[in-house]
């Protein structure tokens, strides 16, 4: 019997031995075959990755270009005139008499649409609400920009405050980014707890405006939903199932709170942005405010399992023994660390 890695000689006239030989050609092509599939399977799954990714682009290029449908049809307006206009025999039409007073009047007319028009694509296509409406169980009339108080405390409990040396006075709330450039570059003047808030509340004021659209929300809510927006970023927050669920008035819109990339595409969660959540779901139902974290030292949501803050069925839990973990840790509370 003959293969390519052993031969059977028969020894005497009962006796079989078993030759092994090694066949250096064919393990070769087998391990070269090998390494063709990895690297035909590592090819084709970046090509449906980069095929998933032209696919959200060319959704959100098609949602934008819907979005402008009046200049579409504007433009596609102007080229049937002018088509039509092209179609006509001037030689054959005799000038009527107009009077130039008419000529003037429709002149200035047409002045006044083109300043009209221009004026209005220099400013923002999309008008901002004047306030977010905001209510309050004790009837009070809260500020919009109180909420921003409440956000750099629980963004100082959740992400905590690394001060640098006195000579920069900088001091990171959390905050990776002020005016789209790396925190680091930024040398933050004053008192930290100050200086944080204005950063925050310039970058993201009007943008929590514009996203809410004038749905009701209590400033309770407002700080666990400023939070995510910012956790988040901008483009993947405004694609989340959770906007959908607030604007939609859902009572239990905090399940569907999770982290997304820019082309509104779920992230995989790890264990730190699960327990990360599970603060901020507590937040959106009133279990746990701002004023608590105040006092709470600084990331001690971190200490607690994952088995512990949710049920089988992935929903946020709370109760006393849970409470008593959030105080059980070492370090500075955001009160301490801010200086309040």
């Amino acid at each position: 019997m003959e293969s390519p890695f052993f031969r059977v000689e028969r020894v005497g006239e009962a006796r079989y031995d078993i030759i092994f030989r090694l066949n250096l050609k064919i393990i070769a092509k087998i391990l070269l075959a090998l390494v063709l599939l990895a690297l035909i399977a590592f090819i084709g799954y970046w090509l449906i990755q980069g095929a998933i990714w032209v696919g959200g682009a060319a959704w959100s290029g098609i949602c934008w270009l819907a979005s402008q449908w009046m200049w579409l049809l504007g433009i596609l307006l102007l080229a049937l005139l002018i088509w039509g206009l092209s179609k006509i025999n001037w030689k054959s039409i005799k000038a009527p008499k107009v009077n130039p007073k008419l000529l003037w009047v429709l002149a200035a007319i047409i002045l006044l649409l083109l300043c009209f028009l221009a004026f209005r694509s220099c400013g923002d296509d999309k008008v901002q609400p004047e306030n977010v409406v905001i209510i309050n169980e004790d009837d009070s009339e809260p500020t919009f920009t109180e909420s921003f108080d409440d956000v750099i405390i629980t963004r100082a409990y959740l992400d905590g405050v690394q001060n640098a040396d006195d000579k920069l006075a900088r001091a990171l709330v959390g905050l990776k980014y002020v005016d789209g450039k790396p925190v680091k570059s930024s040398d933050f003047a004053g008192k930290t707890y100050d200086e944080a808030k204005k950063v925050v509340a310039k970058d993201w004021y009007g943008f929590v405006q514009e996203t809410l659209d004038g749905v009701e929300i209590s400033k309770q809510k407002l700080v666990p939903f400023t939070t995510l927006a910012m956790r988040n970023g901008k483009y993947g927050f405004v694609k989340s199932d959770f906007l959908k669920a607030v604007k939609a008035g859902e009572p239990n819109a905090e399940e569907k709170m999770a982290l997304h990339k820019a082309n509104g595409q779920k992230r995989e969660l790890g264990t730190e942005a699960k327990q990360y959540l599970w603060v901020l779901k507590n937040m959106w139902k009133g279990n746990i405010s701002a004023e608590m974290l105040l006092d709470l030292p600084m990331f001690s949501y971190k200490n607690i399992p994952l088995n512990e803050m949710y049920n089988e069925k992935g929903e946020a839990q709370w109760n006393d023994a849970l409470l008593n973990k959030l105080r059980q840790h070492s370090g500075q509370t955001p009160r301490e660390a801010l200086g309040l």
